[in-house]
């Protein structure tokens, strides 16, 4: 169905780059996650906005591949500090709305299915990607205005963030398991269908 690849790539775009030097793997992530939305469109339209969303990710995926390389002391021109603060500023923004438009989608792909639990926990997480965005502009403000102390915050904040990507990383492994199994698929693809022929029998 798409929700094993969306798990795999979420992981790679997502979990794996909360480490510098791992910046890297958004190029790999990011590319399987459009693939799954490719393919959960043909279920639920609304995953057709995520997809070309998604386009919007490759550029940053590349400047966060660059930044991994020189991490990992590989020869390269550094970025300027004003160009790297611009990029981090709206790749943030990005971030942060595409996860709510992730978790929107799958909230509403869920009720209309009737797992209530994992819509529900889908607007849970929403709740949680909220409370981080607003902590770390708040944080950033206080920073930039020269509050001393804000610094100890910063670690909490990155524990948030890692709390909140481990449950939309299981609230899709949830989507997998549940909602249409690997083996299921063809049976969900083919009931319309088969409901349509069995009509038209009737009449004849």
């Amino acid at each position: 169905m798409g929700f094993g690849l969306l798990f795999v790539g979420y992981f790679f775009a997502n979990l794996m780059p909360i480490f510098t030097p791992l910046g890297f793997t958004k190029l790999v992530g990011y590319p399987m996650m459009l693939l799954a939305f490719r393919r959960l469109r043909a279920y639920c339209p609304r995953f057709r906005i995520c997809f070309y969303a998604g386009f919007a990710a490759l550029p940053f995926a590349v400047y966060y591949t660059y930044v991994a390389l020189l991490a990992l002391k590989v020869p390269g021109a550094p970025i300027p500090a004003g160009v790297g603060t611009v990029i981090e500023w709206a790749y943030f923004a990005f971030f942060i709305a595409f996860e709510l438009l992730l978790l929107w989608v799958i909230a509403g792909f869920s009720k209309e299915l009737h797992h209530l639990r994992t819509a529900t926990a889908a607007t849970r997480n929403m709740i949680f990607v909220g409370m981080y965005a607003a902590l770390y502009l708040v944080c950033n403000i206080l920073d930039a205005a020269g509050v001393s102390g804000v610094r100890y915050f910063y670690l909490p904040l990155l524990l948030l963030r890692l709390f909140f990507l481990l449950l939309d990383a299981w609230l899709i492994f949830q989507c997998y398991r549940d909602i249409c199994p690997a083996e299921e698929e063809q049976i969900v693809l083919t009931e319309p269908e088969d409901d349509g022929k069995e009509e038209n029998d009737e009449k004849k």
